[in-house]
This record gives structure tokens, sequence and C-alpha cells, in this order.
């Protein structure tokens, strides 16, 4: 599982244009699996949830199952490693997250329940719901309105609800798909792997969360793949190699021995 601190300025960024500004549900979305929407939507919510507040990390990815069978990985290890009153405490614990899975229309519908546990590298605590697998249950997440319902029950419990979603890209009946779950939200935030993901599939993304009406509060660049400055300057040199060979090589043997150029940001 991609992990990082939740008090990077990158984060402090999101979250001011998010949380901070008024958006209590919060949907990040994505082009194409693999571009960082579970690892924002993780430290975002840690995020929000210093001072102790309550957050609900939504898993509405259909697509990718990984992170969630990781998540329900490390409640499992919860579980098992408690006894005696800290069974007490998780037994409470389950059954207000009984009490608050589903509206009225029928808890039955959903078959998972909420799990609050310490995610990785902080001791704050964040309360995951894993993504449903019977159709039934399925359905209330493919509807905006039914969803938007559910959204308004959970943050009578909770102080914010963040959903990692199906990447946009990503259509088969098994999928609940992202431009649904961001219509039911407050701000909605694209994910995008710079360097990697295409203008085309970028623009699709786009067109899905607008035909939707969703509300797209900003995009987060990953530029986890981005070449670096120095990389790119390097690259250039080789466009004059022709003419001035070497003026170009001395150039790239500066560069590359410069540590500012070279620095990590």
């Amino acid at each position: 599982m991609s992990t990082f601190p939740c008090h990077f300025v990158e984060i402090e960024a999101i979250y001011a244009k998010s949380f901070a500004a008024g958006h209590r549900s919060i949907a990040l979305c994505a082009a194409n699996s693999g571009e960082g929407v579970s690892a924002v939507s993780q430290a975002l919510a840690l995020r929000i949830a210093q001072n102790g507040r309550k957050v609900l990390l939504v898993q509405a990815n259909t697509f990718d199952m990984n992170y969630q069978q990781q998540m329900s990985a490390l409640a499992q290890k919860k579980q098992a490693q408690m006894s005696g009153d800290d069974e007490a405490s998780l037994q409470e614990c389950t059954l207000e997250a009984e009490s608050s899975a589903m509206p009225d229309s029928g808890a039955e519908k959903h078959e998972l329940v909420p799990v609050t546990l310490a995610l990785p590298g902080s001791n704050d605590l964040v309360t995951f719901l894993a993504a449903p697998t019977q159709e039934q249950a399925l359905n209330v997440f493919r509807e905006p309105d039914e969803l938007r319902q559910l959204c308004e029950i959970w943050l009578t419990r909770y102080d914010a609800v963040i959903f990692d979603t199906t990447p946009l890209n990503q259509v088969n009946r098994n999928n609940i798909p992202g431009q649904y779950v961001a219509a039911a939200c407050d701000a909605c935030l694209l994910v995008v792997l710079a360097g990697v993901t295409s203008e085309i599939a970028i623009s699709h993304a786009y067109k899905c969360l607008k035909n939707a009406g969703v509300y797209l509060t900003g995009v987060i660049l990953n530029d986890m793949y981005n070449p670096s400055l120095s990389t790119e300057l390097i690259r250039e040199t080789f466009r004059f190699e022709s003419m001035f060979p070497a003026k170009m090589a001395k150039i790239r043997d500066w560069v590359s021995g410069s540590s500012f150029l070279n620095a990590k940001i």
C-alpha cells in the first residue's frame, strides 16, 4: 500500500481546497487505474482526522480490489489483536457502524460494515467502508440521488466522507461509475498521473464528470514519473548537438554535476 505523510504541503493544499473550504463529502477520481487516487484519499482522510475529527473513507473502486483487500487485512489484524475490553470497544464500534451503514430504505442492502482503525503511518483513526459486492448494494452506489441521501445520513455521524472511486475510463457491468459517486458529493478532485496519462484519457474523464453534472473542485497532478529539471535540460541540449557538440557536452556535464538542478523535491 502506497502511503505518504499527511502533513506534506501538497496535502495541505488539497485539504485547503476541499474540507477547509466547506466540502464535507469529497470524491477522488482518475481517468485510469494506478494514478494515485487511493494514496491521496488515504492521506486526505488522515489530514482531516487530525484534532479528533471523524472521517469515513468509502472504497467505491470495484475495478481494483487490491487496496480494499489490504485494508480488510488491517481490520482483521486489529480484530485478532483485541481481547477483553478491546473486544467490547470493537463491538461497540461495529454496532454504531451497522446503524449508520445504510439509510432506512434497508440496511440489509449492504452486506459490509465500516471498521475504524489507524491507517499506516498515523495514530489518527479513520473509519473504512469496503466496496459492496452484492448487486442490490451496488445499485445504491450507482444512483446519485440515493447515494446523496446516504451521504447525508453518514454526515450526521462523521465530519467528512471521502470516496475512493473507480477509474472513469474503466467501464464494465460490475463497476460503480466514478462520475455517479462524484455527482453525489460536494466536491470532486481529479488525480492525473503527469507524463503517463494521455490528453485523450483526461479529456474523456472530464466529459464523464461534466455530463454527470459534477462540480470539479480541482486537479491533482501526480508528478511521480515526471522527468526532473536536470533530465529535461540535458534532453534539450541534444537539439543543438550538431551545431555545438563540444559546448553541449560541457553543458551536460555541468547540469549532471549541479546539486541544485538535481535536488530532490
